[in-house]
């Protein structure tokens, strides 16, 4: 009864935090505009007139005016050409644009806002239930509730993205690939689940993945080999729904989000240093400005490093997130406004959490000194 309560007022504060958010106005950001075009296609509109419909008319209005403000840039939501060639990128996140033709009737044009928004309520609930398994259920809470209050997470859950789904669906497969090694087989099902649907969510399906392979590498035991196998069978199918090579996608990237003149390896290989360079950069001016964000997390991930217990499997499978965030960086290196970093949450959360266990047993320590002191008897 304690942990349902927990979860509705994680739910509700969360959901009340982005009160003024659930109304009003919607910003359609560049990549929302092809989740709505890809809603429209899915409800039986034809692709290509969908994405005419959708980028040709008022939704679009919110990027038109930032590219009328820079000029200097090349031509984007404005361009058909571009609009075709960008939506291949997007082909596979069908998960999102296809529950908002259900909720459609309900919610209307802002059914994919709803979606996003409902991922954020979702978040400090899930990672409740993650970290309650290791640390105390006021520290998990208190956790959990923090990371409503997390700028980054906040700025990207208000628009009609796949942000926030796509992290309440990782920390949902986190959980229950915990629970598979813990609790037994019957949990392979949700795990497999979840890592299907983050597959058609983000291009982030993998991360969970190198997770359970993380855990198999330590642990060699048949839980954890059922585990990745299962993990790999589900990522796998959203690469054959729309497949994207890997320097088209750089190229993509590195000609600054515009159509490529060259996809070829030997074009795009020579380009990596620099873009990658100049990606470093940009992060440096984030951390310039945002100085406190940036801390804050390299703080979580440098506790959950230094506190957490080593041989702990939630701990290797939140550790094993570091490499499927470098990887993730290395296959698309491009400042992502702290959106790529939103899956180190867990793991930020889980040092922060270890921490807070340290600082409170020391407190309980030094009192529980001074209390033998004060109660004992001169000679």
């Amino acid at each position: 009864m304690r942990t349902l309560l927990a979860v509705f007022s994680l739910l509700l504060v969360a959901a009340i935090s982005m009160a003024s958010h659930w109304g009003g106005p919607i910003s359609w950001e560049t990549d929302a505009l092809f989740y709505q075009s890809k809603s429209e296609e899915i409800a039986g509109t034809d692709a290509a007139v969908a994405r005419q419909e959708v980028f040709g008319g008022p939704l679009s209005g919110y990027e038109r005016g930032i590219e009328a403000q820079h000029p200097d840039e090349p031509a984007r939501v404005s361009d058909p050409a571009w609009v075709e060639y960008s939506s291949t990128f997007y082909a596979r996140r069908l998960l999102l644009p296809a529950i908002a033709v259900v909720i459609k009737p309900i919610f209307g044009l802002r059914s994919l806002q709803i979606l996003s928004l409902l991922g954020f309520v979702l978040i400090p609930a899930l990672l409740f239930l993650l970290l309650r398994r290791r640390l105390p259920f006021a520290i998990s809470i208190g956790v959990a509730a923090a990371v409503v209050l997390w700028p980054p997470l906040r700025a990207w859950a208000v628009f009609p993205l796949t942000d926030s789904s796509g992290l309440a669906l990782l920390i949902a497969a986190l959980l229950c690939a915990l629970l598979t090694i813990e609790r037994g087989r019957r949990w392979l099902a949700p795990w497999f689940a979840c890592v299907l649907a983050l597959a058609f969510t983000r291009d982030i399906a993998f991360i969970p993945v190198i997770a359970a392979l993380g855990l198999l590498a330590v642990r060699r035991d048949r839980p954890s080999m059922s585990l990745a196998g299962i993990g790999i069978l589900a990522a796998l199918p959203a690469l054959f729904v729309h497949g994207v090579s890997e320097s088209k996608e750089l190229a993509y990237v590195f000609s600054n989000h515009t159509i490529p003149t060259d996809t070829s390896w030997a074009a795009v290989l020579p380009k990596y240093p620099t873009n990658f360079s100049q990606m470093l950069g940009r992060y440096g001016d984030y951390a310039a400005a945002n100085p406190l964000v940036v801390l804050i997390a390299l703080g979580g991930i440098a506790a959950s490093f230094a506190l957490a217990p080593r041989r702990d499997t939630l701990t290797i499978l939140l550790w094993s997130t570091v490499p499927g965030y470098l990887l993730l960086m290395a296959v698309g290196p491009a400042f992502s406004g702290f959106r790529y970093e939103l899956v180190l949450i867990p793991l930020i959360a889980y040092g922060y959490g270890h921490l807070a266990e340290r600082v409170l047993r020391r407190v309980g320590e030094l009192k529980g000194n001074r209390e033998l002191a004060g109660g004992a008897v001169p000679p």
